[in-house]
């Protein structure tokens, strides 16, 4: 009886340390951040809402180049660990053509700091305007974790954004911007969104009558000749006669 108990004992002493073990294993796996340099930023393009403007001026399709989205959604979704309780502190995407694409993120709750990596593949819903992301193959630090786990990990991320909002393993976001201008607004909508390499294939809504107005008056102001010339460059065969046909 004795014996049995030392058994007894003997093995659960040995899962204890299994599990224990293993818990740290997996703790250090998570917490190992090897991909700085993937989630660093090399270089910033602050263009992309400019980029967007000028593809709007027509419809046509146009390209926004991988440095000025990742520029815009750091400034847009990222916040440094002093401003938030947790959040992303940085955030870069790899576009590819026919294939998901490539994050990399760093995250932070509380004092604990954490990257993780995951493909990504981009749905446009252009009936209700909303960019849906679907991430797979996700890991945090070197650990591989469930579409299950990685749907929590979004969640608690994201729970108390106005902007984003999470379903299992998905984000979805408004795939719209308003272009404020000096006495007016401009609404851009996007229609397509085709990830490239090194970039996205995007085209969107065809600024109304009453938006070329507006962009136009804003223009035609010394704040927009200052502010938007490189948009008045690319459209100025359509543009000059009216901005400066009177002058």
């Amino acid at each position: 009886m004795k014996k049995r108990k030392k058994t007894i004992f003997t093995v659960i002493a040995v899962l204890l340390v299994l599990v224990i073990g293993t818990g740290a294993v997996l703790c250090s796996l998570a917490l190992k951040d090897n991909e700085q340099s993937l989630y660093t930023l090399s270089s910033t393009d602050d263009g992309f809402l400019k980029t967007l403007l000028k593809g709007a001026a027509f419809g046509r399709e146009f390209t926004v180049s991988e440095t000025e989205f990742n520029t815009y959604i750091n400034k847009k979704y990222c916040h440094s660990p002093d401003e938030r309780e947790k959040g992303i502190d940085h955030i870069r995407i790899y576009f590819h053509k026919d294939v998901p694409s490539e994050i990399y993120a760093h995250f932070f709750d509380g004092n604990i700091r954490f990257s993780a990596y995951a493909k990504v593949s981009f749905h446009l819903d252009t009936l209700t305007n909303i960019m849906i992301l679907t991430f797979t193959d996700v890991r945090i630090g070197q650990l591989p974790i469930s579409n299950y786990t990685a749907g929590k990990l979004l969640e608690t991320i994201f729970s108390k954004s106005s902007i984003v909002t999470t379903e299992r393993n998905t984000a979805s976001v408004e795939a719209k911007y308003t272009y404020e201008l000096k006495n007016a607004a401009i609404d851009m909508t996007l229609l397509d969104f085709v990830p490239d390499e090194g970039g996205i294939i995007c085209r969107t809504n065809s600024l109304t009558a009453e938006a070329w107005k507006s962009l136009v008056s804003y223009l035609r102001s010394d704040e927009g000749k200052e502010k938007l010339r490189d948009i008045y460059d690319g459209i100025k065969d359509k543009l000059h006669n009216i901005i400066f046909g009177n002058n």
